[in-house]
């Protein structure tokens, strides 16, 4: 059985699973074989599943826990790579909680493969070292199984922080990591802006505030950080009654630090993050509508402002884009320049799902200002494979005249566009 692990049936893998269980070392020996000579055939395995469920019970152990999550992620991707609705990794991301995560493993050990994965090229490692990351951060984690036992070996849940020191010791390991991918500005860095926002209420809600606070100080340093100030203003909106006087005061000079002291700052506070719920609350609809407009006007003489915006906000949903795209528009000194600049911030974001709200703001304007130019601009777009996602929002972004018939005609009969 162990000579041909490859091509067990059920009845094979429940008797290695036995074996395994009676004999880790074994066990774990004869997969390092297998990977070692044919780890391709291994990886076509039709019951994979059931390796990857042996290999978390081998992954217990300090010792053995990097050979088999690196197996792991390897039988996952594969099976991505078939399947995209594949999903079966709820077992290698709980190995990445603080508690009840199946092995003894460092926090030394993980970090090392989610920073191996986080600076891959290859889209899907991104994605699955990410959600790594956000399983450390996390406090609030319901494991998907309390039984840990693996034969007669009665287990525990695995690590667990032995005092209140080496419980902060972890998150400020993954924590300061979050900063170094957050300060380098990429395209990494706005996933894990949005990913440690969303976990900052959490954080501080147990008890880890200072750390928090000396996180974001670090990260306005070097970046504007809008989601930040967000998520402290929930903080301080929301769980006020719990903190204590040194508590608010360090979470108020925080907020003071992280506000916007620019107008980009400004503009990409109100227009670059996602969904703008701040601005929903802060002000009324009209007020924050007329606010964007006057932000885009002023951003419309500042190209690099202007290019950055454009990019943050093709990436970010907002419901203020279009305000903010008008304003752009009234007040630019040259149309077209300003057009290509806008479109070479939207062409450089490498995302199939595209926000075109800001380009539709600038069009609406144009077909009032500068009807010649608007119709040349939709002519070029209609025959754009490129712009397959945005034609359709953009032409019915303003009145649909003579010319905008043929256009949707040509749109429609083309194939060429989303309908």
């Amino acid at each position: 059985m162990l000579n041909d692990v490859c091509s067990l049936n059920i009845e094979g893998h429940k008797m290695l699973a036995y074996v395994a269980a009676t004999s880790q070392r074994t066990v774990l020996e004869k997969y390092k074989m297998v990977v070692a000579s044919n780890l391709d055939e291994f990886l076509q395995c039709v019951l994979i599943e059931n390796h990857i469920k042996i290999l978390a019970n081998l992954a217990y152990d300090e010792s053995s826990f990097d050979f088999c999550i690196d197996l792991i992620i390897k039988c996952i991707l594969k099976k991505r790579e078939k399947n995209s609705r594949y999903s079966n990794h709820r077992i290698l991301i709980s190995f990445f909680h603080i508690h009840y995560s199946g092995t003894n493993a460092s926090s030394e050990q993980k970090l090392k493969i989610m920073k191996n994965l986080i600076t891959s090229d290859e889209k899907t490692k991104i994605t699955l070292g990410l959600e790594m990351l956000e399983a450390a951060l996390s406090i609030e984690y319901y494991p998907y199984t309390y039984d840990f036992s693996f034969g007669s070996h009665n287990r525990d849940g695995g690590y667990k922080a032995k005092d209140l020191e080496e419980y902060k010791a972890w998150y400020y390991g993954f924590l300061n990591y979050s900063i170094e991918l957050i300060v380098a500005n990429d395209e990494i860095s706005q996933s894990v802006q949005k990913l440690l926002s969303g976990k900052i209420r959490e954080l501080c809600r147990n008890g880890l505030y200072i750390e928090v606070v000396n996180a974001l100080k670090k990260i306005r340093e070097k970046i504007y950080w809008p989601s930040g100030f967000i998520a402290i203003n929930e903080v301080l909106r929301f769980d006020k009654k719990r903190l204590n006087d040194h508590e608010l005061k360090a979470l108020k000079e925080a907020k003071t630090l992280l506000s916007p002291k620019t107008i980009e700052e400004k503009a990409i506070l109100y227009i670059g993050t996602e969904y703008s719920s701040f601005t929903r609350r802060e002000l009324p609809i009209d007020a924050a509508q007329v606010k964007a407009e006057e932000l885009g006007a002023k951003i419309a003489t500042r190209p690099k402002s202007l290019y950055r915006i454009v990019y943050m906000s093709t990436t970010n949903p907002n419901w203020l884009a279009l305000s903010f795209g008008r304003g752009v528009a009234k007040k630019a000194s040259n149309h077209k320049d300003t057009w290509e600049l806008i479109m070479s911030a939207y062409h450089s974001v490498r995302k199939e799902q595209k926000y075109v709200s800001i380009l539709c703001g600038f069009i609406q304007v144009l077909y009032e200002e500068n009807i010649v130019l608007c119709d040349e601009i939709l002519n070029k777009m209609v025959n754009d494979p490129n712009m397959k996602n945005a034609y359709m929002r953009l032409q019915t972004s303003c009145p649909i005249d003579g010319a905008g018939i043929k256009r949707l005609k040509i749109a429609i009969t083309s194939d060429l566009h989303d309908m």
